[in-house]
């Protein structure tokens, strides 16, 4: 099953990505996944994860523990967008 996290730096809220729901539970428009209370959560700021049954009951990923979670080709994205790094930079 495939979660969409939403990191929530993005509004100052925390280093941590919340549990937003399942992928193909979810509604969606062109800019925003829509949780079950008709909650916005801007597609910029947020990631597929494959969450364990621990990290589902939290329902939040601390960054320390997002490498183990969050999707490979999300995780550099979100690498990228949260350190500003620019294209070409080599992550290792």
């Amino acid at each position: 099953m495939i979660f969409i996290v939403c990191d929530m730096n993005c509004n100052s809220f925390g280093n941590y990505f919340l549990m937003v729901g399942l992928e193909n539970e979810l509604k969606q428009d062109k800019n925003s996944w829509i949780s079950y209370g008709n909650t916005y959560y801007p597609k910029g700021h947020c990631y597929r994860a494959k969450l364990n049954k621990e990290a589902q009951d939290m329902g939040i990923i601390r960054y320390s523990r997002a490498i183990d979670f969050i999707m490979p080709e999300d995780y550099i994205k979100w690498l990228k967008k949260r350190f500003h790094l620019r294209k070409g930079t080599v992550i290792i």
